[in-house]
């Protein structure tokens, strides 16, 4: 076994691109290590961070009353990786140049009860340490939502909480980890880890794309966890979709809050909240409904206007004539409904970071944790000289000044040709996002790196020249360029000679 014939050769494989396995791939490119990390979608981010709200929690008293005493160690993992990331994102997100920003979040109630369930809450979370969530009145709760529905009572504020570019993220941190040497195969399914039956030692990972040779390897596969877990013969959950549909409003909206605005929780989910995104749009939901499927990403008329109803509740003047999109995420939930974060007892060299429900306000934390793992387990970790921590962001062309965009359309005429005129996305920002790792290679990828068919048209101008220059610059023909993933060409034939 220990002689197989490999297609690569590293230290370290990491299993999916999302927000968690990209902020680990990104922390141990520190080190002199060799790492790879694999994504079985083209596109990286998978359905979890990429289809998600954008909302990083910086307090845990708000995720604590949703769960039981039950689940008492995952609050106790919320609280811990909540508070380590609330010291470790601010340099993380600078030396990234990922766009982050404070804005807070209130909790409303209705009743005493669920004043009551709340004040709760915020007192485990106080003889916790975390004391950045506070009772606030009626009055207060109005001054800070003016256009809040009648019937609430008070709620519970957090000036802490802040909302962030996700898509950004995953790119800023797998394109630090690649410019530090990490190495990405997309378009790669992880099929089994092979194990030496011997020692019950990981020796090599069997993907799609070939067989890798391995010392580590760290699943972080989110809904398929549970697939490559039961090649271990070591695998005691399930992994399903919880659906989150999602209507996404327009920007400069006259009752758009300033702050989060969510319900006092429920036992399953934060209920539907309404969250301000950094671009200025605002994002109602997402719905909560458990399901099998773990491909299924349709929206439905009856879960779109369940969700908006709901969100009227909160602030009536929302208006279904103010959606721009919608879109539903498959949240990665676990049977039984645990954080592992874990180095195998059972198998030397398999890991795990599955079943983490806030990737986004936790991925720097985790990344150190299972550094910290590796290393207790007894991988050699050596700080490299060479280490680059900043991935410098080159400024969008929407946020240049008149000055800056003179001098940019002077120095690269392309940037003086507006493709996507919703958002203001230059041909140039294009060109750059399809040859800058990791390299946009479909239409949805250049919107996820520059927003190009975000706006209040959704690509109905830009999407055919977006696929003219993918076809160029790739080098193919227009008929393979796709919108995600392989079978969603856009473009088929010619009508016409």
């Amino acid at each position: 076994m220990t002689n197989k014939k490999y297609d690569y050769e590293t230290d370290v494989v990491i299993v999916g691109a999302g927000v968690i396995g990209s902020a680990i791939a990104r922390q141990l490119s520190r080190f002199d290590l060799d790492v790879m990390i694999v994504e079985r979608k083209k596109e990286i981010g998978g359905n979890a961070s990429r289809q998600n709200q954008g909302v990083v929690c910086q307090t845990s008293v708000f995720n604590m009353m949703m769960y039981t005493e039950e689940h008492s160690m995952d609050n106790v993992l919320r609280m811990l990786f909540t508070r380590s990331n609330a010291l470790i994102y601010p340099q993380w997100l600078k030396d990234l140049e990922v766009d982050y920003k404070k804005i807070g979040a209130v909790c409303l109630a209705r009743t005493q009860e669920e004043m009551d369930l709340m004040e709760g809450a915020r007192k485990k979370a106080w003889e916790a340490g975390d004391y950045r969530t506070w009772r606030i009145t009626k009055k207060q709760a109005y001054d800070l939502v003016p256009m809040l529905g009648p019937g609430f009572i008070g709620g519970y504020y957090c000036p802490d909480e802040g909302i962030i570019n996700v898509f950004d993220l995953v790119v800023a941190q797998l394109q630090n980890a690649i410019e530090n040497g990490v190495r990405l195969l997309r378009n790669t399914k992880a099929e089994s880890v092979d194990i030496d039956k011997e020692t019950n030692t990981v020796i090599g990972l069997q993907t799609s794309q070939g067989y890798i040779k391995t010392k580590y390897v760290i699943n972080c596969g989110a809904l398929y966890a549970d697939d490559l877990a039961k090649t271990t013969g070591y695998c005691n959950y399930r992994m399903y979709p919880r659906y989150g549909q999602t209507p996404v409003l327009d920007k400069n909206l006259p009752y758009a809050p300033s702050v989060m605005v969510r319900p006092c929780p429920g036992r399953i989910a934060t209920g539907v909240a309404i969250d301000p995104t950094i671009s200025g749009n605002v994002l109602l939901g997402p719905s909560a409904d458990n399901g099998e499927d773990k491909e299924w990403t349709a929206t439905t008329k009856e879960g779109i206007d369940k969700v908006v109803e709901t969100a009227q509740k909160l602030i009536p003047a929302i208006s279904m004539k103010d959606t721009i999109t919608q879109f539903t995420g498959a949240r990665c939930c676990k049977d039984p409904s645990t954080w592992t974060l874990e180095v195998s007892k059972n198998v030397k060299g398999y890991c795990e970071a599955v079943g983490i429900t806030q990737g986004v306000s936790t991925a720097p934390a985790i990344a150190c944790y299972m550094q910290n793992l590796l290393e207790n387990d007894g991988l050699k970790l050596e700080p490299k000289d060479d280490f680059q921590p900043r991935r410098k962001r080159i400024k969008k062309f929407v946020d240049m000044t008149d000055e800056e965009r003179e001098a940019a359309i002077a120095s690269d005429p392309k940037y003086g040709n507006i493709i996507c005129r919703c958002e203001t996305i230059t041909e140039a920002e294009i060109i750059r996002a399809i040859h800058t790792e990791p390299c946009a290679t479909t239409v949805d990828e250049v919107k996820r790196k520059l927003r190009a068919g975000m706006g209040r048209c959704q690509g109905g101008f830009c999407s055919p020249k977006v696929v003219e220059i993918l076809a160029r610059e790739l080098n193919v023909p227009v008929e393979e360029i796709t919108k995600n993933e392989p079978g969603s060409e856009i473009i088929v034939g010619k009508c016409r000679k």
